[in-house]
């Protein structure tokens, strides 16, 4: 997305793991690596470097929901936090919410959710909505972190592009906001 406040490059996908036959195994796979870019004016001056990657255990009597194990390196180290998630995955939707805990570093709730809808507008016109959000929860004191992200536009093949809305919240009593609207361009790989 290319905002007035920062640019971000994301790359995201779920995936169950293939045994050598061909069929999916319980393994599932879900991965993201995401840079942002300041804008000039910001007194960072230095991107934002995520790559999150959940290795999750499809349990077939648990129906959705299944135990996970997520590995994430970014620009503050590496962290290792054990949670749940639960996936939904449908021709016109994708539904996945996962809830990890971080028991290394400081003691840390981090709450993923991703919504993505391919809504049919017109015999030609296929649109596209994505909502998403991160919030990271301390459990003694600390920083908390409240991310949103909206994507709204249209669906042509596996491109999708459009306006793009990132909120965020950060603050320990009070929270800050930020705002970052732009446009956005996304392929899905399928």
């Amino acid at each position: 997305m290319i905002g007035t406040e920062n640019a971000s490059f994301d790359v995201l996908f779920a995936k169950p793991l293939k045994m050598k036959s061909g069929e999916n195994s319980q393994l599932g796979l879900f991965t993201r690596n995401r840079v942002e870019f300041p804008s000039f004016n910001n007194e960072q001056n230095s991107p934002f470097f995520l790559s999150l990657n959940i290795l999750s255990y499809n349990l077939k009597w648990s129906g959705n929901l299944n135990p996970v194990l997520q590995a994430q390196v970014d620009n503050f180290g590496f962290t290792l936090k054990t949670g749940l998630q639960w996936l939904h995955i449908a021709e016109k939707h994708f539904f996945l919410i996962i809830a990890t805990y971080d028991i290394y570093t400081q003691p840390l709730i981090d709450n993923f959710l991703v919504y993505r809808w391919f809504p049919q507008v017109s015999n030609r016109l296929v649109g596209f909505l994505q909502f998403e959000m991160v919030n990271l929860v301390p459990i003694n004191t600390g920083v908390n972190i409240l991310k949103q992200r909206l994507k709204l536009g249209r669906k042509k093949g596996d491109w999708q592009y459009g306006f793009g809305l990132d909120h965020n919240w950060i603050g320990v009593t009070k929270l800050q906001s930020s705002f970052n609207p732009g446009l956005f361009v996304r392929y899905e790989f399928l």
